[in-house]
């Protein structure tokens, strides 16, 4: 074991002579990966330090990186990100689409939850509105959230406060942001 423990030793530091005298370091391509956005990746997964998100595409770009590299942590952390300060009026229709076919559910919830707090300026959004027209699924799931009391707080109340008295709460009729208080 002495003598195995010797010899990497001794490779290690050989090749750490040899590519610092020669330059010749190995770059891995990754096709299709911005490097940016990747090294915030690595940043997040050794540091836990979230990556600026300041606009939408930014953030699903990071989110399909997140997918890309199965990386649960930031995908749920830009998730969540993009539901607080990304979804307004004007891209709640656009998200709500991506939301829905990328399984967010919270960010599905808080394009709900924007819609209910304005619905003719999401319905402004004639492009995007038009697509989730085309979806009886969407319109049905926008019908029950805006009828059936899941939005349990008025347009103004954030969907992230915390929930009290967990005994008595019915489990069904909770929200994906409620549950994810819960646990």
């Amino acid at each position: 074991l002495l003598k195995a423990n010797a010899l990497y030793e001794q490779v290690l530091m050989e090749s750490k002579k040899r590519i610092r005298s020669k330059g010749d370091l190995i770059n891995v391509v990754l096709p299709n990966v911005n490097e940016s956005l990747f090294e915030a990746m690595l940043v997040f997964i050794y540091t836990n330090v979230g990556p600026k998100i300041e606009d939408e595409t930014t953030a699903r770009n990071i989110l399909l990186l997140a997918d890309q590299f199965n990386c649960q942590d930031l995908g749920i952390y830009t998730e969540s990100v993009m539901a607080e300060k990304i979804v307004d009026s004007s891209n709640a229709a656009r998200l709500l689409l991506f939301a829905d076919s990328r399984s967010l559910a919270l960010l599905k919830e808080a394009c709900m939850s924007e819609y209910f707090a304005n619905p003719n300026a999401v319905m402004a959004s004639r492009n995007d509105w038009t697509k989730i027209q085309v979806s009886n699924k969407l319109l049905a799931e926008l019908l029950i959230y805006t009828s059936s009391g899941r939005n349990q707080c008025s347009p103004s109340t954030k969907i992230y406060e915390p929930i009290n008295g967990i005994d008595s709460l019915d489990l069904d009729s909770l929200g994906m942001s409620s549950l994810r208080v819960l646990f």
